[in-house]
């Protein structure tokens, strides 16, 4: 049952577990790369968010509800200025209302990672919203599978990056409950 956004918040990281459970048992990460015979690169942030929202509303049932940002077209990828991902479910309180969750998602080598929590989630979203929770979701991906170019400048280890974003989501204001989350949507090897 959920009674509060925060309660929504931690049922949403328990599906994200269950996600990431699916992506390296079942090896469903496939669905997120685009594989060629010479080479495979991750597909776009929007169409993992996609995916991402289609899994959540399988498994959180018809009272939740998971919106992607509007999008008019699909030639620009994520233009930062909407929310990419909110959940909405109804409480089991009376009178009842509405729990909400934000989520921000990254892919690892965008080059907006590092800020896009401050700068995106908590300045853009969660304040002008007046809400208290999000995640900010990350798509992990190994650094073998991704570019030599963007790697230099990529975060490298993945319980590091894990670390930095928890700081970074304590230092957001004793107001707000921002949990980070690493979805390792790496190709098995």
């Amino acid at each position: 049952l959920v009674r509060n956004s925060h309660d929504l918040l931690l049922v949403v990281l328990d599906q994200l577990e269950q996600l990431q459970l699916d992506l390296s048992r079942r090896g469903t990460s496939r669905y997120l790369w685009n594989i060629t015979k010479n080479r495979s690169r991750p597909k776009t942030e929007d169409d993992i968010s996609d995916w991402v929202r289609d899994r959540l509303a399988e498994r959180l049932g018809p009272l939740t509800s998971f919106f992607r940002e509007v999008q008019v077209t699909r030639k620009r990828q994520g233009i930062g200025t909407r929310i990419d991902l909110t959940g909405i479910a109804p409480t089991a309180t009376q009178p009842p209302g509405a729990a909400r969750v934000i989520i921000e998602a990254k892919l690892v080598n965008n080059p907006g990672l590092m800020s896009a929590m401050r700068d995106q989630l908590v300045q853009r979203y969660l304040l002008p919203e007046g809400e208290q929770y999000g995640i900010y979701l990350t798509y992990w991906i190994s650094a073998e599978q991704r570019s030599a170019a963007r790697l230099r400048k990529d975060p490298a280890d993945k319980d590091e990056l894990l670390q930095t974003l928890r700081q970074q989501a304590a230092e957001a204001g004793q107001d707000l409950c921002i949990q980070p989350f690493l979805l390792d949507i790496s190709l098995p090897s």
